[in-house]
């Protein structure tokens, strides 16, 4: 095992986490939609990834894109057609140039046509689709098109397929110009018989609105299966196992600090784990690194003023002291990022080092 930091992983560099991957098996085998939930870093998208590698081994056409950043239909659609193109292109092999989104359909459908494979169905609707990006169509009349097309495409490909949609807390962005695309998706999703459907969020306290909230579409339909931090021995196990790939051994004591420090959020022990290998156990080459320090200051310059103040003074557990106007509607906001979450009767940051480095400020 080595330490890997930044990136998604593969099935073989994936650590414990096959718990999580049999579920999500086995909820495809018994053709039960999944969530699968967890704060950022858990290494949501690596377990994902396994699994996709898993369904294609047993012959399932898998098709995973993620939607964070998306703002309307047009960002929706193309990331959900050009992973389409990408899937189908490996599979059958064809040529394409990936280019701006109607450049890549024309070519896909040249390209299909010429080795003469069947697809109509999703020829028309990637026909249409360019129609739309030309304003010839809606984006209303788009829609079913959009939501519809992986069934289409299992029919005509005669398989079963597989659609995984990464940090779909996002899709509630296209509430706003289409109040009934929830509804429309969920009534769709419900319908399809050769498509199964996997999505994972990151923001807790929105995706769990949208799952668990009873005025919402998506209520009761999916089975959440949640990635949680490795705990203590969990994580010790972890550090040790990769340092042995650099032939040290630390002193337990400081993979027990590690481990407090970072929750137990592998892409924070991962990233522990490359410092303690290259500079012989010195814990404050983690605690000084300047990767996490700049991440977590992307991060924090994302909030506002007041939730930067609450989650400062929050490191301090001085929860009653806290003196903002508004203060349980910016509890509310920052436990929606996945910032905080509560436990018992109090509010904790999740991020043990987020928490250091507020403290360090």
């Amino acid at each position: 095992m080595k330490f890997i930091f930044g990136r998604e992983l593969n099935r073989k560099e994936l650590y414990d986490r096959n718990n999580e991957i049999n579920k999500i098996i086995n909820s495809y085998k018994t053709r039960q939609p999944v969530a699968v939930i967890g704060f950022r870093r858990m290494g949501k998208s690596s377990i994902l990834n396994a699994v996709k590698s898993i369904l294609e081994e047993n012959n399932v056409f898998v098709i995973k894109f993620n939607i964070e950043g998306i703002y309307n239909l047009y960002d929706y659609s193309n990331r959900l057609i050009e992973s389409i193109i990408v899937e189908l292109s490996k599979k059958y092999r064809l040529k394409y140039y990936k280019e701006e989104i109607k450049k890549l359909i024309n070519k896909f459908i040249g390209s299909i046509n010429q080795v003469n494979i069947k697809l109509n169905d999703v020829e028309v609707i990637l026909n249409r689709y360019s129609d739309y990006l030309e304003n010839r169509l809606k984006a209303s009349e788009m829609i079913e098109d959009i939501i519809n097309l992986p069934e289409k495409m299992a029919k005509n490909i005669h398989k079963k397929i597989v659609v995984i949609i990464d940090e779909f807390q996002y899709i509630r962005f296209l509430k706003q110009p289409f109040p009934e695309i929830l509804r429309i998706m969920r009534s769709k999703f419900n319908e399809h018989t050769d498509v199964q459907y996997i999505i994972s969020g990151s923001e807790i306290g929105i995706i769990d609105e949208l799952l668990n909230n009873k005025n919402e579409p998506f209520y009761a339909f999916f089975r959440i299966i949640k990635v949680l931090p490795f705990d203590r021995n969990e994580s010790i196990g972890f550090l040790e196992d990769g340092l042995k790939n650099y032939s040290i051994k630390c002193d337990k004591a400081i993979l027990e600090k590690v481990y407090e420090m970072t929750s137990g959020i592998p892409a924070w022990l991962n990233l522990a784990g490359l410092d303690l290998a290259e500079n012989n156990c010195n814990i404050l080459s983690f605690l000084n690194d300047d990767t996490y320090k700049n991440i977590i200051k992307y991060e924090l310059n994302t909030l506002t003023k007041n939730e930067l103040l609450l989650l400062k003074e929050l490191s301090y557990k001085k929860i009653k002291e806290i003196k903002i106007s508004n203060k349980y509607r910016i509890i509310k906001s920052l436990i929606n990022k996945g910032m905080l979450i509560k436990t018992q009767n109090e509010y904790v940051i999740v991020d043990g080092l987020l928490n250091y480095y507020l403290k360090n400020l």
